[in-house]
């Protein structure tokens, strides 16, 4: 199963349990106006990443040229996503509102290792060396445009810029058969990304001032180059990150 597939899974669960907890909350007030004024919350949930890596050259100049069945790889890995978030609801008609969120998070356990450096013609042949990628945190300032469906609940649509730190390595421990390079060589680039991210979620009061809402965004990020090794061990690559991410988040309202 892919990790778009197991977002999917894992969002329709998130939200089973939402709607759960949800019919047991009440509303303080009707319309767009109980969901006014300023908020913070904790959120945890699943990000599901995706770093294509293609090579872009192998040796000065390319002088060894890419082999194209192996010149692309894509590292998927699955992390836990915890952090926090601010934002403020503005009611423009009575049952919506648009706002203004940021929230930022660390992921754990969101690395992904592959044996082989694509690209390179030998590449059945060098298990010894390896590539990986991991993200680290990320974060985002987004808008939101929500629509109260019933006193207690929302749901609404929200897009914005995102932010992605990510970390990129490849090394190969060379002198060895199954090795590109002729001596022990190795590279690591730490990148914060920028990008953008959209998404939909659904959030209901579960008491006066708490709420708790279940979010699914995708958000995808600008590529970086990965330039490993030296002389005439050079490859140089391009990684392009993506991720879904399928949160669970706990509200405080101050306005209500």
């Amino acid at each position: 199963m892919g990790y778009a597939k197991k977002a999917s899974v894992l969002a329709i669960a998130l939200a089973a349990s939402g709607v759960a907890c949800l019919s047991a909350g009440a509303a303080a007030a009707d319309g767009a106006g109980a969901w006014a004024g300023p908020y913070v919350g904790l959120e945890t949930g699943g990000d599901f990443a995706t770093n294509t890596w293609k090579a872009r050259s192998v040796g000065p100049n390319n002088v060894f040229g890419i082999n194209g069945p192996s010149h692309e790889q894509d590292l998927g890995s699955a992390g836990v996503r915890l952090g926090g978030y601010a934002g403020w609801n503005l009611p423009v008609a009575p049952n919506a509102i648009v706002g203004l969120e940021a929230d930022i998070a660390g992921i754990a356990g969101g690395k992904k290792t592959y044996s082989g450096i694509p690209g390179i013609n030998y590449q059945g042949l060098t298990s010894a060396d390896s590539i990986s990628a991991k993200s680290d945190w990320d974060a985002s300032v987004r808008a939101r445009a929500g629509l109260v469906v019933d006193p207690a609940l929302l749901v609404y649509g929200t897009v914005g810029m995102a932010l992605r730190q990510s970390d990129y390595k490849a090394g190969c421990p060379g002198n060895a058969a199954n090795s590109w390079c002729g001596q022990p060589e190795s590279a690591s680039v730490t990148k914060t990304q920028v990008g953008w991210t959209a998404g939909a979620g659904a959030e209901g009061r579960v008491a006066d001032k708490l709420s708790l809402r279940v979010e699914y965004r995708y958000a995808g990020f600008s590529s970086t180059t990965v330039n490993a090794f030296q002389s005439f061990d050079v490859v140089s690559s391009k990684v392009d990150p993506s991720s879904h991410m399928v949160t669970l988040g706990l509200t405080y309202h101050f306005g209500h």
